[in-house]
């Protein structure tokens, strides 16, 4: 037995074994159980292995892009309907205004109360807090450009694995 690949994760292992059981090749996931001794999956040691023949045909059905899934009824022309991904939609910016400019108003209310509380004094005035209302409203809308970089740098990703 040859260890064809190391993981992190078990289901990533599981779901490899099962692409190389379709093809009609024995895999054996060795390290299945160590996610469970002591740290959890900290110190996984997770290997998917196939025998020494099946060495080279393993390596490529696994780089191979999976095909996607598909329905097998019949559509009348033959073939079954493709299967597409929904649209995961931005979310809207005027929450993340708000959100930023709410969270902003709630840390200087704590921030106050901590002043008051030691003995200090605290002046608010509506200008003021209309103000750090926008700051963190501003300080949202850049989280949203960053969420959503997340978000499409995570969709070619799910691209390029399959």
């Amino acid at each position: 037995m040859k260890t064809l690949k190391t993981y992190a994760y078990l289901p990533e292992a599981l779901l490899d074994k099962s692409r190389l059981d379709d093809a009609g090749m024995d895999a054996f996931v060795s390290g299945e159980n160590t996610g469970t001794i002591g740290y959890g999956g900290m110190f996984n040691e997770i290997s998917l292995q196939v025998a020494d023949e099946d060495f080279e045909k393993a390596r490529e059905v696994l780089q191979a892009r999976p095909q996607p899934l598909t329905d097998d009824a019949d559509t009348g022309n033959g073939s079954a309907p493709a299967v597409t991904e929904p649209e995961v939609p931005h979310p809207a910016a005027w929450k993340f205004f708000l959100g930023g400019g709410a969270v902003m108003i709630l840390f200087v209310a704590l921030l106050s109360l901590f002043t008051v509380v030691v003995g200090g004094n605290v002046e608010l005035d509506i200008g003021g807090l209309l103000f750090l209302f926008f700051c963190g409203g501003l300080f949202g809308l850049v989280a949203r450009v960053f969420y959503v970089r997340g978000l499409e740098r995570g969709r070619q990703w799910a691209d390029e694995r399959g």
